[in-house]
């Protein structure tokens, strides 16, 4: 890296930013090659639950940013408990301090609904409740999470979210004014 000529970053620099700036397409393409299939099935309708009733909200446009890189995360290859791990990861550069948190503290806030089934302590979670965060976390689950599993929501077809994609991920990464 140190031998490389200004000529050369400024050419990687407008490759890169090509790349990034097809991002949106690809995760919709991805999202939407998803549509068969119990496991993506399942995703997908979450993803669009969650997301019609976060569009009402004030923290949509932050929250949504995550919800499709979820979607097309654990539904393709990645098991729920590495997806839950790459996910806030992948969020960094587009989402808030706050939402990546919730996101990456997505599981174990999930468990306060169905651990006891398990044998787990459904109350894991209380540990940080000092947190600055902690009731973002507990609202986002208790308002949009949980009843985003109801199999009757009606939603509108992945179609309808391409809108708010395109607007995560196109914006500059690491902007300052979202981070």
């Amino acid at each position: 890296m140190i031998d490389g000529t200004a000529k050369e970053y400024r050419l990687l620099a407008n490759l890169e930013r090509a790349h990034n700036n097809q991002l949106p397409k690809r995760i919709v393409k991805a999202l939407l090659s998803l549509e068969t299939g119990l496991r993506a099935t399942k995703y997908l309708a979450y993803s669009r639950l969650c997301r019609l009733q976060l569009e009402p909200s004030t923290t949509a446009p932050i929250l949504n940013g995550s919800l499709p890189l979820y979607c097309t995360i654990s539904a393709t290859t990645w098991p729920p408990t590495i997806m839950a791990n790459l996910l806030p990861v992948l969020s960094i550069p587009y989402v808030s301090r706050p939402v990546t948190w919730t996101v990456n503290m997505h599981g174990l806030f999930q468990q306060t609904y169905y651990a006891r089934h398990l044998g787990q302590d459904p109350c894991s979670s209380d540990r940080y409740h000092n947190h600055p965060y902690f009731e973002h976390r507990v609202n986002f689950c208790a308002e949009w999470d949980q009843p985003s599993f109801d199999p009757h929501y009606k939603t509108p077809p992945l179609e309808h979210f391409i809108p708010v994609v395109e607007t995560i991920f196109t914006r500059q990464v690491f902007d300052h004014h979202i981070l």
